[in-house]
């Protein structure tokens, strides 16, 4: 009897040890990587006329940037990508504040200049169509487990029968400030299988078998779409944007793929920035 009590109490011992250690152990990890963000927003508006309505130039921004962290070099380099990712190579090196300011001035001189040169070339002034407009604005989509993926959206309007927009996603490693590319991503050799992935997803999403029955649709060289680097992560998968023009025509407008993890996992790096710690 004793025997047996104590065989008994080793085997609910060692279930109680396995039973602790899996629930000490995740599964995968999931921590907020520690950082604060600011934002800034510019309204401005300039009337060639002022007695009239039209034409218009507007600039609107709304810009989302690192504010804190524990490195401040990384800091540096992350707000310099942020400020560069939506303004451009010409103020990445400018403090957030003095970089908004800057574009919008530019952005308004540039406008005066194009109204003065049309003007004087027509001896006319210009007609109430000649308005532009910029509309900037940057989204967070994940801040995880080393890595920051952010959404720059842009809405421009130049004249003519309609505007443009235009999605940019980009992923910063968190530990480094650098950016995190699909080579960084993927193992050698990925693009084919990679690129088969997401046509299957465009057909599916538009209930069409064939790649064929989508250039019915609006797209061109569907049989050539392939990864464009311009990706964003999610808690579940990735997200691929085609902005317009890129793989459809206009009307189609931007289109987005989404991916789930376990669709990729095959084709992930074992020791990159989505490691199985991370999408498992």
């Amino acid at each position: 009897m004793i025997r047996t009590q104590t065989k008994k109490s080793i085997y609910l011992f060692l279930l109680w040890s396995v039973m602790a250690i899996g629930c000490h152990t995740p599964a995968h990890q999931n921590k907020e990587n520690k950082i604060t963000f600011d934002s800034l927003q510019v309204e401005q508006t300039y009337l060639p006329n002022e007695q009239q309505e039209a034409p218009v130039c507007s600039v609107s921004l709304h810009l989302t940037y690192p504010d804190k962290t524990a490195d401040r070099e990384v800091l540096k380099k992350m707000r310099e990508q942020f400020v560069r990712a939506f303004l451009g190579e010409n103020y990445e090196n400018l403090p957030p504040e003095e970089a908004v300011e800057k574009f919008t001035a530019d952005y308004i001189d540039m406008y005066k200049g194009l109204k003065n040169d049309y003007e004087k070339e027509l001896g006319e002034a210009v007609p109430s169509t000649f308005s532009f407009s910029e509309t900037i604005s940057n989204r967070i989509e994940y801040n995880k487990n080393g890595l920051i993926s952010y959404t720059v959206q842009a809405d421009r309007y130049r004249g003519g029968a309609h505007g443009s927009s235009e999605q940019m996603h980009y992923v910063l490693n968190f530990k480094t400030g650098e950016t995190v590319t699909e080579q960084d991503l993927f193992i050698n050799d990925y693009q084919k299988e990679l690129s088969e992935i997401l046509i299957d997803h465009i057909l599916k999403e538009n209930q069409v078998e064939k790649p064929a029955d989508l250039e019915n649709l609006g797209y061109f060289s569907v049989e050539e779409i392939a990864p464009n680097n311009n990706f964003l992560i999610r808690e579940e998968g990735i997200v691929y944007t085609f902005n317009e023009y890129e793989i459809a025509a206009y009307a189609v407008g931007i289109i987005q793929v989404y991916i789930p993890y376990d669709e990729i996992r095959h084709l992930l790096k074992k020791e990159g920035p989505l490691s199985y710690e991370t999408v498992s």
